[in-house]
């Protein structure tokens, strides 16, 4: 889970380190500033966007704040750098995939959704974690390995999520 979706600092680190086969990260708090510049707290220095994308990617949890209000903006940052990235030509997601999000999010089973899309993650990081302690493979099998395996047990996922809310639909 890269974000937090607590109101406060404590019950957002709390939320972070209840992840589960995980090992627990220290959490790295940021402050938002109205002039969009972000100050890492943990280490005392300001950082820039592509700097928090590469905290995140080493696999550091981060928490992000309003400085003004206190409130956490942490969801809506990593948006921003999901935006940055698209602009780059580092798109994740596809037009279908996002207005898939968008027509769920906006119906009653937006949480489904959202508890679907996080165990398919979750699958992929346990999928990593496999591929990476294997000894006996080279590098380039390992790769084209988890790449096939992370794209099966997404696949997967999809198609379970697409057969329960057909059977939710039918039940209400």
């Amino acid at each position: 889970m890269l974000a937090c979706l607590a109101i406060d600092l404590k019950s957002c680190y709390t939320a972070m380190n209840k992840t589960k086969n995980h090992p627990r990260p220290r959490l790295v708090e940021i402050k938002k500033y109205a002039n969009r510049r972000l100050y890492d707290i943990t280490h005392s220095g300001y950082i820039t966007l592509a700097d928090l994308a590469n905290l995140i990617a080493s696999g550091q949890m981060v928490c992000v704040t309003d400085a003004k209000t206190g409130d956490d903006i942490t969801a809506a940052t990593l948006l921003q750098i999901m935006l940055e990235m698209e602009n780059e030509g580092q798109g994740l997601l596809s037009v279908a995939t996002l207005s898939r999000l968008i027509i769920h999010a906006s119906k009653a089973e937006a949480d489904f959704v959202m508890i679907a899309i996080e165990r398919a993650l979750d699958r992929l990081d346990s999928h990593h974690h496999l591929i990476n302690h294997q000894s006996h493979k080279s590098d380039t099998d390992k790769a084209k390995t988890a790449n096939q395996t992370d794209l099966d047990n997404l696949a997967e996922s999809f198609d379970a999520l697409a057969k329960a809310f057909q059977q939710f639909q039918k039940n209400t």
